[in-house]
């Protein structure tokens, strides 16, 4: 039924879509930004300790490693969140139905979107952080 309403949508044409999507994207990141400020609010005599052990593993990886496989290494972890570019990749398409000045109002879009997300995936895993949550062998 979800996807039969997405797809009337998309038939009924982009701003129409768009201004029924936009109110679930700004719950989404509200709710999120709200989960996240609660783990830093409730462990927040862990932050000062937190950072100051990801200073030290900061110079431990530098040292042993050396700048240029860190790099690697985080290079590796970035193209491994390639999912985060349709979002971009939806928005170029799109370019030409934007409002005029269009490629502003495409700079606007991108630097919401990029914004957001670096939000949204810093504050989990700051999240994780505060919580210490780490892999359970065997479960996903």
């Amino acid at each position: 039924m979800l996807l039969g309403l997405l797809a009337l949508l998309n038939l009924r044409g982009v701003r129409e879509s768009v201004s029924i999507i936009s109110p679930i994207f700004i719950a989404f990141v509200l709710s999120h930004v709200f989960a996240i400020g609660a783990a830093i609010v409730l462990n927040i005599h862990q932050v000062p300790i937190e950072v100051h052990h990801l200073r030290e593993q900061s110079s431990t990886a530098v040292s042993t490693i050396g700048w240029v496989s860190l790099l690697m290494i985080l290079f590796r972890a970035f193209t491994l969140g390639g999912g985060t570019y349709t979002g971009i990749e939806a928005v170029s398409n799109g370019v030409p139905m934007l409002r005029e000045p269009k490629v502003e109002t495409a700079k606007a879009t991108m630097r919401y979107m990029a914004f957001s997300l670096a939000l949204i995936a810093g504050g989990i895993l700051f999240g994780y952080l505060l919580y210490s949550v780490n892999p359970v062998p065997g479960r996903t």
